[in-house]
């Protein structure tokens, strides 16, 4: 569920936004990351 969140929130960001969004995620929720962007 939250992963889904997390995603939905990136797509509606602006492109310039979603750089500093995924270093923000990457450090709060590294376990997550691969998972919310599928990398």
């Amino acid at each position: 569920q939250k992963i889904i969140r997390k995603r939905y929130y990136y797509n509606k960001l602006p492109d310039d936004k979603k750089i500093k969004y995924k270093e923000n995620v990457q450090k709060q929720y590294p376990d997550l990351f691969n998972q919310i962007f599928n990398i």
